[in-house]
């Protein structure tokens, strides 16, 4: 019997048997075996910061940062805001006396 001949046998045996599919759970499955022989190398639990890019977090906390400015800048008791009714005063402990 030749090569040819044995590929041909071979494709009608295999042709003739049905398809098998993997069960439901077979991903979740492989998953949790990779991650317990693995100690969670490949497959470890992913952060906020893997899972959101890095860009995205940068522009919101810049944003974030604006916004808290903003409001420290225009509330009436902010430090960043001007006193625009400031009286200046002496500094110090002592009694100021009239000359």
């Amino acid at each position: 019997m030749s090569d040819d001949e044995e590929d041909q046998d071979m494709r009608k045996a295999l042709s003739g048997m049905q398809k098998a599919r993997a069960p439901e759970t077979f991903a979740q499955d492989v998953t949790a075996t990779i991650h317990k022989r693995s100690a969670g190398r490949f497959f470890a639990r992913r952060t906020f910061g893997d899972r959101v890019p890095f860009g995205a977090l940068a522009i919101a906390a810049v944003l974030g940062l604006c916004v808290i400015g903003y409001l420290m800048w225009a509330s009436q008791t902010g430090s960043l805001g001007r006193a625009h009714d400031h009286v200046p005063h002496d500094q110090g402990s002592g009694m100021l006396l009239a000359p």
